[in-house]
């Protein structure tokens, strides 16, 4: 079975790496990159086209909405 490729998108670095850690203990799952921001995370997606990623919605909710449909849209 392949592994789920995750890129984990949060402008904390501290989330970022405590969510890396925690998906990539499970062995089902790579995570595959990480970026700081939507903008980033566009040009990563292209790059190692992840099955899934996280982005975090509750501090800049529009904000990060807005940003996940244009990134869907690319």
């Amino acid at each position: 079975m392949d592994k789920v490729r995750v890129l984990v998108v949060d402008d904390s670095a501290l989330v970022r790496k405590l969510l890396s850690t925690m998906l990539a203990s499970d062995p089902r799952i790579e995570v595959v990159g990480t970026a700081a921001d939507p903008l980033i995370a566009r040009d990563k997606i292209k790059q190692l086209n992840p099955d899934v990623l996280t982005l975090d919605v509750e501090k800049v909710r529009e904000a990060a909405k807005a940003a996940a449909r244009r990134v869907f849209k690319a």
